[in-house]
Formats: structure tokens, sequence, C-alpha cells
């Protein structure tokens, strides 16, 4: 079944009631299938339909849209930098892009693209036979990456059903429960609460314009009943004391991005009755393991037991206890288009995600990043142990550890960037000195005002890269 005939069956049935709301607005059914009539009526090019807009109804259209015409939706980010956007669109040859007039402006002075556009006067339209080969490839989305390069992923329609499926089971969401949507509507996470309330029937609330308090706001007044939590959401509803009563229609706390630290896990317990959530997953698998907060508490630090249909094991490092977490997963994404074709993974191995972690009693227990793991004179570093460590004695209020190499050094050189209201760069350095081994002690250290993070609370990695290439430009 494709996502579009969950929509085409309410429509039927019910095409009069309302079924996404913004803060400004509510869309029908029948509306939101207008629109979707309106967009078809766009003379096409390639497979590709773009959008790289900020939340808005579009998204929904435009997803719905592509599961009807057998297109590939492509989602890209609208506040990445220009140079980034115009690269990705050249270099998959990107079409059919709907976008801001002033985002239109720029990439048509540098590119000759087809633009979509919203009709409002289908007397002038003129709809053409489609015979479109079905893709494997329904979804394209890109990676938060590190590097001006982010890789894009393709995910078939249905997997992005099974993923929806998947989460409706082990979240217990119903039918009649309203779902509220904050995050950018380009991230799968989102995609994915647009896919269950589509297959549920259930209305959606969105935000077009997030802002934190007013999400509790609409969570309140909606009565919501379901959504996934940012971990720094949940972490701002604990620092602002918000009030038990705001929560109460919510079934269940869910908790997803990075990994909530246990003093806030227990915090959590006491404000909220229900169950509360933390998964674990990435782009390529969706949820990959869950941890139920309440009835686990033993293992509270783990990032809980592999979900069905899923299959975990730890590629250990040599004279390590830990390794690379790789997954075997139903849903898996079909693999990463590059050089405009799709360069498949094989769904009976296991897939390697580039985490760090360990099985325990059969939790998993998630410890850093690949890229964040380090050897010096022979000696494994955690950056993520760095850290933790500097965070939880609050020597910083947020930091960020990476590590440079060059010709002149035979080993990699660790960097500190980090924001302080309190403590100054020789403050941070003497703290490193006398509570880290001699290998852990960065080299670098730098203050900013802001550590450069994104809608998702994810570190801006792209940005970070280019203060510190900057700063040792100067040094």
């Amino acid at each position: 079944m494709k996502i579009y005939e969950f929509f085409l069956k309410k429509l039927k049935k019910n095409p009069h009631k309302i079924f996404i709301t913004s803060e400004k607005k509510n869309y029908t059914y029948e509306q939101l299938n207008n629109l979707i009539n309106n967009f078809e009526k766009n003379k096409f090019k390639g497979k590709f339909v773009t959008i790289i807009n900020k939340n808005s109804i579009y998204h929904f259209a435009l997803y719905l849209l592509c599961s009807k015409l057998n297109k590939i939706l492509v989602t890209l980010n609208h506040e990445t930098n220009f140079e980034i956007i115009s690269n990705q669109v050249k270099e998959f040859k990107l079409d059919n892009i709907f976008c801001s007039d002033k985002l239109k402006k720029k990439l048509d002075r540098k590119l000759n693209k087809n633009f979509l556009s919203i009709y409002s006067d289908n007397s002038l339209l003129y709809k053409k036979s489609r015979s479109e080969k079905k893709s494997d490839i329904f979804l394209l989305t890109f990676t938060s990456g590190s590097s001006s390069k982010p890789k894009p992923i393709a995910i078939s329609e249905r997997t992005k059903i099974e993923r929806a499926k998947s989460n409706i089971s082990s979240f217990k969401i119903k039918k009649k429960d309203i779902i509220i949507i904050s995050t950018p509507l380009h991230h799968t996470l989102a995609i994915r609460l647009m896919t269950i309330g589509l297959i549920l029937e259930s209305k959606i609330i969105f935000m077009e314009n997030y802002n934190f308090h007013n999400f509790l706001k609409l969570i309140k007044y909606f009565k919501c009943n379901f959504t996934f939590f940012i971990s720094n959401q949940l972490i701002e509803i604990l620092k602002n004391k918000i009030k038990p009563s705001v929560l109460k229609s919510l079934r269940c706390l869910v908790s997803s991005s990075a990994s909530l630290p246990i003093d806030k896990k227990n915090e959590l317990m006491k404000i909220f009755s229900k169950k509360i959530y933390e998964m674990y997953g990435l782009s390529e698998a969706a949820v990959v393991s869950v941890l139920n907060i309440n009835s686990q508490k033993k293992n509270i630090s783990s990032v809980g037991k592999p979900i069905k249909n899923v299959k975990l094991k730890i590629n250990y490092f040599k004279n390590e206890k830990v390794g690379e977490i790789e997954v075997k997963s139903k849903y898996l994404f079909l693999g990463y288009y590059i050089k405009n074709r799709l360069i498949r993974i094989n769904r009976k191995s296991f897939f390697k995600t580039g985490d760090i972690g360990y099985i325990k009693n059969g939790f998993l227990y998630f410890t850093g990043r690949k890229k964040n793991f380090v050897k010096i004179n022979g000696i494994s570093i955690y950056l993520d142990d760095i850290y933790n460590l500097l965070i939880q004695k609050k020597i910083v209020d947020d930091c960020v550890l990476t590590y440079v190499e060059d010709d002149k050094n035979i080993n990699p050189r660790i960097c500190l960037v980090f924001q302080s209201n309190k403590y100054n760069v020789n403050n941070i350095r003497n703290f490193c000195f006398k509570n880290l081994s001699v290998y852990q002690i960065p080299t670098y250290f730098f203050k900013l005002n802001k550590i450069p993070r994104n809608k998702m609370k994810k570190l801006n990695m792209i940005e970070i890269q280019k203060i510190i290439t900057k700063k040792l430009t100067f040094n």
C-alpha cells in the first residue's frame, strides 16, 4: 500500500475533517488534496521533487504528491549555507524545486533548474499524462554530517511505512491520538511522525516557527498525545520547572537525538508519572533500541534493548571493551545515492553504524561516535569521556571535542571548543591538567560565546571546523 492511498482512504470517507493544524491555520483532508492537485499541474522534469523551505503545509502536500506520482522526494535544510545547497542541487541533478522566492532567485542565477509553483488558476493549466518508471527510492534525505558534503540517504516507501508501524507498536500510539511535530520537517524524525499520522488518520499539529514555550502551549491547548522530543527539549522542561499539568495529555515521553544524562532521567520520573522512553537510532536505520526508563531502572545508563525485527552486535576493537555498533534490521535504508546512482547496502548483512558501544545483559550501551575515538601513542582516547567530565562537573556550559592532524606532528592533537559564562581558557586548561590523563589533555582551547548547533540541537560541525581552522591559522 502506498502512503498516498492511506490519505485517499480518509479523504473519501471524511473530506471535511481537519487533518493538519499549524499555529496559524487548519487544513481539512479536502484542502490538502486541493493543494496536492494544484502542485500536480506543474510540468515535471526528471525523477526528483525537491523542497528547500521552512516548515509549512507544502512539506505534507509534496510528500503525498511524490507517493502519488512515483517521484523521489528530496528534503533539504533551507538554513544550510547557500553554497552547500547549490552544490547539492547541481551534484545530484535535483529538479522540480520548491523554495522561497529569495532562494529561487539565487539558484536561478547560478543554475538552470525547474521550479514548482502553487497554481491558483487551474483553467490555465495543462495536465500531461505520465508513465514514470517506479523507483525503489521514495525519499532522499541527507545526514547532518560533519563536512560540507553530507551523505544522501535513500529510503523506500515501504520502509517508511514499516518504520512508522514499528513506532506505532513500540509506543502504543492510537488512532484517536493527536500528534505534534516541533522539529524541522526536512528531518527523518518529523517525516516519520507525518507518516504515523497518515497511517492512523490521526490529527497532526506542526510548528511553522519553533519556540520552546509555544511548543508547550500547543501541547496543552490541543491536548496532544504523542511526539518525539529532542533530548534537549526535555532538559529545557526540567530547567524551566515546567508544571506536570502541561504534559498530562501525553501518553508517554519519548526522548531522541542524544542520550539523556542519568540525573535528568531521574528528574523526569519525578514530574511525569506515565512511561518515559529513550530511543537510540540513526537516519539509516530508524529506531534501533528503546529503553523503558521506568521499568528498566537498573539499566538506566543504557539505551535499551533492540526493538522487534532488529539485531545488534558489537565489532569489538582489539584489546578494548567497546567496539563499533552493527545493526541488522527490517528498517534499514536502501543505500547511499552517490554519483547519481544508488549504492545499495546488503540488507542481509550487519550495517556498520559508526557508533561505539557495548552490550551487557542484552542492553546496549552507547559510548560515542567512532570519529570521536582517537589513538595517541597507541593509547585509545575517547573524546566523549572528556566531554562528559567537563559537563558533569559544570566546568563548561557546552563544548565539543575534536582532533586535528597535520604533517608537523606524529600524533593527532585534541582540540576543545567550549562555551562558559563561569570560566576562561586558563581555568579550563588548569582543570584538564589536574583531572585528565596526560594523553587526554587538549592541545588547543578555544572559547566561543555560543557553540554552533542546528534546530535539532545537533552540533554544526561544518561551522565548528571553519572556526577551528580560522583560529589555528592565526595561532
